[in-house]
């Protein structure tokens, strides 16, 4: 209901392109971002499978078409339900790269080595995420507790 609200609500307001993103990806690359928008140019949605089943970004450009509604949220046919809607519906869209969120001990460890990567590389790391991973050692001494 929040996603549908916030997308009709930017219609409402005039904005064509109209983006969510999930907040359990800080680690988002911002190439995928501006890919995103490239791809509103051309196709009216764009949608970021997450490895979980779900979605990290959506976004729609034009009028809004029900997507939220009789999707079973939190489980690992989001996505793909998501994309029969938008194929019963004859909306073309484009999919990005498939990324991961953060929603459990496993993913916050995949999370740390992602960073770890970008810091080998020396590429930009989101600061306040690093500055949590790297400097709270009690987030990985507890493996049987989700996020």
């Amino acid at each position: 209901e929040r996603m549908a609200s916030a997308f009709v609500s930017l219609e409402a307001m005039g904005i064509r392109q109209k983006f969510i993103v999930g907040t359990d990806v800080p680690h988002l690359p911002l190439g995928y971002v501006e890919k995103a928008f490239t791809h509103l140019e051309s196709d009216p949605v764009v949608i970021g499978p997450s490895r979980d089943g779900g979605y990290y970004l959506l976004g729609i450009r034009g009028s809004v078409p029900d997507l939220f509604s009789g999707i079973a949220w939190s489980t690992p046919s989001v996505f793909s339900h998501t994309i029969e809607k938008l194929k019963n519906r004859g909306v073309n869209h484009a999919r990005l790269p498939e990324w991961f969120d953060v929603d459990h001990y496993d993913d916050l460890l995949s999370l740390r080595e992602h960073l770890k990567e970008l810091k080998g590389k020396g590429e930009p790391l989101p600061a306040e995420t690093a500055k949590l991973v790297f400097c709270s050692g009690t987030l990985f001494k507890t493996p049987d507790r989700g996020l």
